[in-house]
């Protein structure tokens, strides 16, 4: 995707597969974009149409690789690090989901997991990897069961020294 999409274009384009639940564009520390993007359709139905209809389709000039997450439920973040993140409607999304970066490239979703759960209930956990090569980006998603839980982690793990690298958790 191109390093100059914003999460409007993204949405617009996007939408011709469904309902659209919430779009971010993901972002660096100095919040530039790292050219990709999470959607959250509001159906499964909606995000394998995605699959099937905009994988390799053209946006901003570039094409773009549309896949379906790993597991049976969504793990999406609705506010990674320093990025925004909207509802279809345009306003922006709170949630009970936690971006966790600077983890080291060797953690698991497991890892991820056990991590989390002395700060509160976990539902999922997430390692983001490259689409092409599977490998970790050195960050995750954290669903909590509550949105009282992802706050609490938030304030526990962000900047939390793990295995030798300073962690930065966000809604």
């Amino acid at each position: 995707m191109s390093f100059e999409t914003s999460w409007q274009d993204l949405k617009d384009h996007m939408r011709r597969a469904g309902d659209i639940q919430f779009v971010t564009i993901l972002t660096d520390h100095n919040e530039r974009s790292k050219g990709c993007g999470i959607v959250e359709y509001g159906s499964t139905e909606d995000a394998k149409n995605a699959i099937a209809t905009l994988n390799d389709s053209i946006l901003d000039g570039r094409p773009i690789q549309v896949r379906e997450d790993r597991e049976e439920s969504f793990s999406l973040p609705r506010k990674p690090p320093r990025g925004d993140t909207y509802r279809a409607d345009g306003r922006r999304a709170t949630g009970r989901k936690v971006y966790v970066g600077n983890l080291p490239f060797s953690t698991s979703w497991q890892d991820l997991k056990d991590l989390c759960q002395a700060h509160g209930k976990v539902a999922r956990a997430d390692v983001l990897e490259f689409h092409d090569t599977k490998k970790s980006k050195g960050a995750g998603v954290v669903v909590f069961d509550s949105r009282q839980d992802a706050k609490r982690a938030i304030q526990r793990l962000d900047g939390l020294q793990y295995e030798g690298r300073q962690l930065t958790a966000r809604w």
